[in-house]
């Protein structure tokens, strides 16, 4: 009777350590997902420009390659009133595509 218990108690904990490894390695994948630089260009005409700039493996490197932009971007206008924006997405966003359906 002892060894059924051990046995089962042994199992349970078995799956506990299965079952948590396998959340962990979940977070880590959704974690490394590629992130896309997306510069949105909008000019005195009114027209926007939204296209992808770069690519990253970690959003914090994303981010900060976008704020250095930004700042670049303010000391080197061609016509002074076209401003550069830069947004760091996942790859799986893409801001060109309409966001509800045209009914």
């Amino acid at each position: 009777m002892l060894r059924q218990v051990r046995r089962v108690v042994l199992g349970a904990l078995l799956a506990l350590v299965v079952f948590a490894g396998s959340l962990g390695l979940a977070r880590q994948a959704a974690a490394e997902c590629a992130w896309v630089m997306w510069s949105t260009t909008i000019y005195p005409s009114g027209n926007q420009v939204v296209s992808p700039f770069s690519s990253f493996t970690m959003k914090p490197d994303c981010d900060e390659q976008a704020r250095f932009r930004t700042v670049a971007d303010t000391g080197w206008k061609s016509e002074p009133r076209t401003v550069t924006t830069y947004t760091c997405l996942p790859d799986t966003v893409d801001p060109r595509t309409p966001k509800g359906s045209a009914r």
